[in-house]
């Protein structure tokens, strides 16, 4: 038993220096790990790579952005920017948005956005910045405003020794009028004369006349006067409404400077450089007029205009202009007695108006021509014969205006130009421009310009502080006419001034009535009754001709004269055609 229990404590106690000498053991083996892992280098790091170029994104090939209102945050269009020291540049889209091609341009790129009624910005574009977003400010002081006009050079409004009218190209979108042109005559100071639906002439200082030719209209520096009217025509031959940038006017005179025809004033239009206003714009007004049906029925107004402008190179630029608008005129249908009756018994007899012998409508023309007799005017061959009658002015029959004038009026205008930059100071224009058109010109007389043609060529090198410019201005009046000459001639062509007055005077008269009504009833013609208008002014209108042998007859039985005489004298009481009848063949 004793042995056992010896034997038993002999194992634990070797099982017990065993497990001490393992513990032993495993602790040396970690602490000869870890020493290792301190002294062992790491191992080495990977190889770098060879150095480059610094990476970065590729610069956008073109600078987008948009500008706003600062307030409201909306959308401006037409805003002009323009890359500063350079000619290039772009204008915003309705949607407020532009593009700017990045070749060429400095880095960064400097942009000044000015557009009227805003502050003008000018920012930064880094080359980094693809998009950018631009805000402007209203500005209610337009102090730096500039004029071209007051001392030939530009200068700022507020500076310039003469009073300036200035209408921009915001103004001018804003006026409700049929053309820029008609939105002159809201500036200070200035009057206009309507002759016609399209021909109305812009006067200044109270000189107000519908031919100005004291007053000088010029085109990017062209004289626009119509060479054979010696007046400008405006809007006839100026500028698209499109194409127009700004309109000056001096109210005052401005001889010192443009020469005595610019006494009345001035005027001045400026139209858009292809370089800043690019792309393709179009317009169509439509109306109508005459809807009172009284003159004509109602007829339709139209309007159309293009312009298309592409700059084809930071130097070269060119654009195109179309306008054409059609109208049917304004009726002269005031037939008010204008006749001077001074020394006469004509109002005591018949009274004004038709009915009068020597009636003269004031829109009928051809009436003008008259004459005034007296009492024991005698005719020539009938000394014998004295016409006993008061003083009466006899006057011939007129034709109304509307039976003459040309009233179906339109207006065309075209232009081309090319701009070529020589330098970032110095530009060469060519310039070509044609109008025409149909149109009334109201002056002593109403005039019809019926299908003129209207020519201007132009050739210009332009820079900051001098221009050389050569141009031709050419005019073809077409097929216009005076009206009132137009209608003494058609009476005079059918029958002459003299036989007409004779032929009135031997129905009218009380002595020389009876000769003639026995003529009619040889002839078998109803009788004319004495100091009756109407009827002496049908005899004289008439085609009397064959009558000629019977009152040779009637003359040679009754005063006893000469068979000669008597056919010599009644040939002059019988000769010419009848008048003209508007809507003939003779008329026409």
């Amino acid at each position: 038993m004793k042995c056992s229990i010896r034997l038993f404590v002999s194992f634990l106690v070797f099982s017990a220096l065993v497990l001490v000498i393992q513990v032993n053991v495993q602790a040396q083996d970690e602490i000869r790990r870890k020493g290792r892992a301190r002294i062992e280098p790491p191992p080495p790091p990977p190889k770098p790579r060879e150095a480059g170029p610094p990476q970065q994104q590729p610069a956008s090939p073109t600078i987008d952005g948009i500008v706003r209102d600062a307030e409201t945050k909306e959308p401006l269009s037409g805003v002009y920017i323009q890359v500063e020291g350079t000619v290039r540049g772009a204008i915003s889209n309705d949607e407020g948005r532009f593009t700017l091609k990045r070749e060429g341009l400095p880095v960064p790129t400097p942009l000044v956005f000015s557009y009227v009624g805003y502050a003008k910005k000018t920012i930064l574009v880094t080359i980094d910045q693809k998009s950018i977003e631009v805000k402007l400010e209203e500005e209610s002081i337009m102090a730096d405003e500039v004029v071209v006009m007051a001392s030939r050079v530009s200068e700022r409004i507020v500076e310039s020794p003469v009073s300036i009218e200035k209408l921009d190209l915001r103004a001018i979108g804003e006026l409700p009028t049929l053309t820029a042109y008609d939105a002159v005559v809201t500036l200070k100071g200035v009057d206009q004369m309507i002759s016609s639906v399209s021909f109305k002439s812009v006067n200044t200082r109270g000189f107000n006349s519908p031919a100005n030719v004291r007053f000088v209209h010029r085109l990017d520096g062209l004289d626009l006067q119509a060479p054979g009217l010696n007046f400008p025509i405006n809007a006839l031959n100026g500028a698209n409404d499109l194409d127009i940038a700004s309109v000056e006017l001096i109210p005052g005179a401005a001889s010192a400077l443009y020469g005595p025809n610019a006494f009345n004033g001035m005027m001045e239009v400026q139209t858009k450089s292809p370089f800043q206003y690019t792309g393709l714009s179009a317009m169509v007004r439509l109306g109508a007029n005459h809807l009172d049906g009284i003159d004509t029925d109602p007829a339709p107004v139209s309007d159309f205009a293009f312009r298309y402008a592409h700059k084809f190179s930071d130097r070269l630029a060119g654009k195109v202009n179309f306008h054409y608008n059609r109208a049917t005129d304004w009726f002269a249908t005031d037939y008010m007695d204008v006749a001077n009756y001074a020394g006469t018994t004509n109002v005591e007899r018949f009274g004004r108006g038709p009915g009068n012998p020597g009636y003269d409508g004031l829109n009928r023309h051809g009436s003008e021509v008259n004459n005034l007799f007296r009492p024991d005017f005698r005719l020539p061959g009938l000394p014998n014969v004295p016409i006993v009658f008061e003083p009466v002015l006899i006057a011939r029959t007129g034709y109304d205006e509307k039976d003459l004038a040309n009233y179906d009026s339109y207006n065309l205008k075209a232009d081309a130009a090319l701009h070529y930059q020589l330098s970032p100071k110095v530009e060469l224009i060519w310039n070509s421009r044609y109008s025409r058109g149909t149109t009334i010109y109201q002056s002593v007389s109403r005039n019809t310009l019926t299908d003129f043609e209207h020519h201007i060529h132009k050739l210009e090198a332009r820079g900051a502080d001098f221009f050389v410019r050569a141009y031709g201005s050419f005019e073809n009046a077409g097929d216009s006419y005076d009206t009132r000459f137009t209608g003494i001639n058609l009476n005079s062509r059918a029958k002459a001034h003299q036989d007409w007055f004779s032929q009135y005077l031997l129905a009218f008269s009380p002595t020389l009535n009876p000769l003639l009504n026995g003529v009619l009833q040889a002839a078998g013609r109803p009788t004319l009754n004495p100091l009756n208008d109407a009827d002496a002014r049908a005899f004289a209108d008439g085609d009397n001709r064959a009558l000629q042998p019977i009152m040779a007859a009637v003359i040679q039985q009754q005063l006893g004269l000469p068979a000669e005489q008597a056919n010599a004298f009644a040939s002059g009481l019988t000769r010419g055609r009848a008048r003209f009848e508007p809507g003939t063949d003779e008329f026409n």
